[in-house]
Order: C-alpha cells, then sequence, then structure tokens
C-alpha cells in the first residue's frame, strides 16, 4: 500500500500556487530485507567475534547481498551461510587483520556450497567418543 505524502497546505485549505502534486512513495522491499539481514550478519559476528563494533562496510556488504539475490540466492539461504560463517569463526578466530565482512565476501562461494549439498553439517555435540578412548581425550 503506498504512502501519500502532501506539503502543508496554506491556513485557508487552499493549495498555493505552483505547489506541487501529492506523490506517493512506495517503499522498496528488497532495500528493507536486506537492511534487516545486514544487521543480522552485525549481530551474529559482533557476538561471534567478541569485538564491539567490529568494522562492517554496510554500502559494500548490501552490494554483494544484492548480487547474490540477482543470481538467484534466496535471503533464507543468505542468513544460513551468515549462521555458517558465525560458527567457522567461531571455531577458528579471524587473524586480527581479517575483517569479517570481508573474510564472508571471500568465502561466501564455499559457504553456498556447503549450504546447498546434500551433506548436512555435523553437530560437535552430538558426536560419541568411544569409550575406550575417553581416557586419551583427558590428558
Amino acid at each position: 500500500m503506498p504512502i501519500t505524502r502532501q506539503k502543508k497546505n496554506d491556513d485557508w485549505d487552499v493549495t498555493p500556487i505552483g505547489a506541487d502534486e501529492p506523490t506517493q512513495v512506495v517503499p522498496s522491499k528488497n532495500k528493507t530485507g536486506l537492511t534487516h539481514v545486514l544487521r543480522y550478519f552485525r549481530d551474529v559476528t559482533t557476538s561471534t567475534n567478541m569485538t564491539l563494533n567490529a568494522p562492517v562496510n554496510g554500502p559494500a556488504l548490501m552490494k554483494v547481498f544484492k548480487e547474490m539475490l540477482s543470481k538467484s540466492v534466496t535471503t533464507d539461504q543468505i542468513y544460513r551461510m551468515i549462521d555458517l560463517f558465525a560458527e567457522d569463526i567461531k571455531r577458528t578466530p579471524l587473524t586480527n587483520q581479517e575483517v569479517p565482512w570481508l573474510a564472508f565476501v571471500r568465502r561466501r562461494g564455499g559457504l553456498f556450497k556447503r549450504i546447498t549439498s546434500d551433506i548436512l553439517p555435523v553437530d560437535s555435540e552430538q558426536v560419541k567418543f568411544d569409550p575406550r578412548l575417553e581416557k586419551y581425550l583427558h590428558d
């Protein structure tokens, strides 16, 4: 539903001469959705990286997300790629020189292959060790 914005008329409720016609503003659904994806990325990587205010180049990352959407990657897949990336950097932290958003951009091809492959990721908490090997794990 478009939003109609009108300029304020004068006190006599008459449109002044030369006033603009009412315009309709249609909010862009794509930009709003990408903004949520960007915020989600920032929240997930900041909590994972334990770095407050981790630098995220919003316009550049939005451009990458838009490019991914144009190549028929769904927003749900992008969210899963972000989650997978967060798990990866939780297990193996980034170096001090690596910025999370750039690391995500570099790894996006591999992340996409991982979420679209038939092999399901293994949750490390579900792995059970052979009781005979337990004594070697605690040394």
